[in-house]
């Protein structure tokens, strides 16, 4: 009976010892997942799931890459030569509010189907097609008149806001546009055919009338 007893009184911290040595095992096990204890280095065939799943990223990202692009998707760039700093240093062109607006007009009619330019056009693109130049096309204080102006008179319609976008406005399309020239030298032969309602800016309010 003593003996027994003294072997159970024994036990007890052999066993303590054994559970707290796999306690710390498996709290070494879950900090080092990718550690080989019996090796005493990581071990690859633990880590193949990251590598399976960097692998099929990759694969994914290379085949976006080599997926055809639609053409419709495709950004159409400006013809070359049609930089803004180099259309700073030409000549200064001197156009007013009334030439400007007939000149937007007639651009963004021919873009009409989105297929010449990017559409909807940006400012800075309209102010490249409509042609200025030098000052006027430093700054786009002198086009923003022009354009509040069509959009007050519904004639063009902001689209976007960052970066500002323009379209022909719907009401203004609705029975029909002008026609415009289709000469590729002088694209604004038929731009005295477009007549507005004021071409005046007003001297208090906001130009767009809103």
């Amino acid at each position: 009976m003593i003996s027994s007893r003294l072997n159970r009184s024994h036990g007890h911290p052999a066993r303590l010892a054994g559970s707290t040595l796999a306690a710390v095992c498996c709290i070494a096990a879950l900090m080092f997942p990718c550690f080989n204890f019996v090796a005493g280095r990581h071990s690859p065939a633990a880590a193949s799931g990251g590598s399976v799943a960097l692998r099929a990223f990759g694969q994914g990202k290379k085949a976006a890459l080599e997926a055809p692009v639609r053409r419709q998707d495709m950004q159409r760039q400006m013809p070359e030569g049609m930089k803004r700093q180099m259309m700073k240093r030409m000549p200064r062109t001197t156009y007013d509010t009334e030439e400007m607006m007939r000149r937007i007009t007639t651009v963004l009619i021919k873009n009409i189907d989105e297929k010449w330019r990017d559409a909807p056009m940006k400012t800075l693109d309209i102010m490249k097609e409509i042609g200025l130049q030098g000052y006027q096309i430093k700054t786009k204080k002198y086009i923003n008149k022009a354009l509040m102006m069509l959009q007050g008179q519904k004639v063009i319609h902001k689209v976007k806001q960052n970066p500002v976008r323009w379209e022909i406005h719907e009401s203004y399309r609705e029975k029909g546009v002008p026609p415009i020239s289709q000469e590729r030298r002088d694209p604004f032969a038929l731009k005295h055919l477009l007549k507005f309602k004021s071409t005046t800016v007003p001297k208090y309010g906001p130009i767009h009338g809103k």
